[in-house]
């Protein structure tokens, strides 16, 4: 059992080894975990315990069996949370026997998820509960001691990839930020009038950012007026009239 599982890790490993994105990581890694356990259902779920929140994304459905992705709150959550902050893996054969979750197991948003058989595995970053790879069955199901360490072991090894995709996706973004700056930069120093600079940065940020309008607007408080300049619009919307009221700025920038 130990040799196949340990094969599982290496071919996962190697199949997200190329994967950018998160949620294609995410996805590859429960649809691995699901076929390989023969589960109803596997997913990532990110915890903000702060807010008292499980928020389920990613996964992966056996079929016939309904999505989990939402977010879980309430105080049956809280206690749970509680329990992942510890580390250990939440092993439960009937969620609505084993008493740490059998009044979770009764709320509608639970039982609509036609969860019974729950291997949840908290993955915890400098002391701190940031998410949980979560494996339900549909029926009651005793989890074994190999399953238990797969789970743990896929848990581990699989976030650190999900982090790194994070942290290179957010290089990439400020780098693309970056360049998108210099850019304007270089093509607003060959400008001379100022109406144009203004308008080529309206253009630049709109198209960039896929806006229906984007403007310049002067508030002159003592008049209780605003005036917009250098307005760009991609053709969808309207532009602003040249001089607005401030009591009817917000209601024209919604219109």
């Amino acid at each position: 059992e130990s040799e196949a599982r340990q094969s599982f890790l290496v071919d996962l490993v190697t199949r997200i080894r190329d994967l950018s994105d998160v949620e294609d990581i995410m996805r590859a890694v429960a649809e691995s975990l699901g076929r390989q356990l023969k589960v109803g259902r596997v997913a990532y779920a990110e915890v903000d315990q702060t807010a008292g929140e499980i928020r389920v994304g990613p996964e992966h459905l056996a079929p016939g069996m309904p999505s989990a992705a939402g977010v879980f709150e309430g105080p049956e959550i809280d206690q749970l949370i509680e329990f992942y902050r510890l580390g250990e893996p939440l092993v439960v054969e009937d969620n609505r026997v084993d008493p740490r979750t059998a009044a979770l197991a009764l709320r509608p948003q639970v039982v609509a998820t036609r969860s019974r058989g729950v291997l949840d595995t908290p993955i915890v970053r400098n002391g701190r509960l940031v998410a949980l790879l979560v494996v339900n069955h549909p029926e009651p199901r005793h989890w074994s001691q190999g399953e238990v360490e797969l789970a743990r072991a896929v848990a581990e090894r699989t976030w650190s990839a999900v982090e790194r995709a994070r942290v290179e996706a957010q290089l990439r973004e400020e780098e693309d930020r970056r360049g998108f700056l210099l850019k304007l930069s270089d093509e607003a120093r060959r400008l001379r009038d100022p109406d144009a600079i203004v308008a080529a940065a309206t253009r630049a940020l709109g198209q960039r950012l896929g806006a229906h309008r984007v403007a310049y607007v002067e508030i002159d408080d003592d008049r209780g007026m605003a005036a917009a300049h250098g307005q760009w619009t991609d053709g969808t919307i309207e532009r602003l009239p040249n001089q607005l009221r401030l009591a009817d700025f917000g209601a024209a920038l919604v219109q």
